[in-house]
This record gives structure tokens, C-alpha cells and sequence, in this order.
């Protein structure tokens, strides 16, 4: 198992691009596929509230101010917005049960669009 070695980089909020020079120091396992100038979608741990009590039991412990998760190809999908998808998914039929729970067939229809675009991004 191959295991890419974490690399440091330098990652700004889109928010405050522009506005201030806050910028975050960062150690990463997307180091191969991140250039600069590319966006990554991550965790802001720099203003979230941690009272946890297992984060106390860890002293020494050091959090990030940022943790990034997956590199976002939004100039892939800014060239394909508004032109049909080349390939479609085949689905199995599901049975619903109505009874137990609110049937909410937009919120599928939202959930299943964003996995579509998500798999666009990656191929």
C-alpha cells in the first residue's frame, strides 16, 4: 500500500480572498493533485467550538486550521453546466415504505444530482 506523504501548502477562505491576507498553513494528502490556484473543499477548524471532552483528555494536541478533503474541479463543471450528461446511470427499482417516514421525493431528486455532479468532478 502506497501512502502519499503529507505536503504543506498554503489555503485562503474564498470568502476572504481578496479582502485580507489571512492565509492557513496546511499539511495535506491531496499534495499530488493540488496546484496552485486550485480549490479544495475541507474543514475550517479555526473558528469551530471544541468542548469536547475526549479533545481534553489530548493536552498537547495541536488542531489544524483547516482540513481539506477533496480537490473541487469547478472549471470542469463550469464548461459542462447546461449541456446534457453523455452517459447515464441505470437504478433498481426501490420499494418505499410510506408509513414509517415522510416520503420526499425532491429531496432524492437534490441528493441524487449531487452524487451526479460528483461524479462528474471525478472523471
Amino acid at each position: 500500500m502506497l501512502q502519499a506523504q503529507g505536503m504543506l501548502w498554503q489555503v485562503a477562505r474564498v470568502s476572504e480572498f481578496g479582502k485580507n491576507d489571512k492565509m492557513s498553513t496546511v499539511r495535506t494528502h491531496l499534495g499530488h493533485l493540488l496546484n496552485s490556484g486550485d480549490y479544495a473543499l475541507g474543514y475550517d477548524l479555526y473558528g469551530a467550538n471544541s468542548n469536547d471532552i475526549e479533545l481534553d483528555r489530548y493536552k498537547n494536541l495541536v488542531l489544524p486550521d483547516a482540513i481539506l478533503v477533496k480537490k473541487c474541479y469547478e472549471e470542469k463543471r463550469q464548461k459542462t453546466r447546461g449541456k446534457p450528461r453523455p452517459w447515464k446511470l441505470k437504478s433498481m427499482n426501490m420499494e418505499v415504505n410510506n408509513s414509517s417516514r415522510k416520503f420526499d421525493e425532491e429531496k432524492i431528486t437534490t441528493e441524487y444530482e449531487v452524487f451526479l455532479k460528483d461524479l462528474e468532478e471525478k472523471s
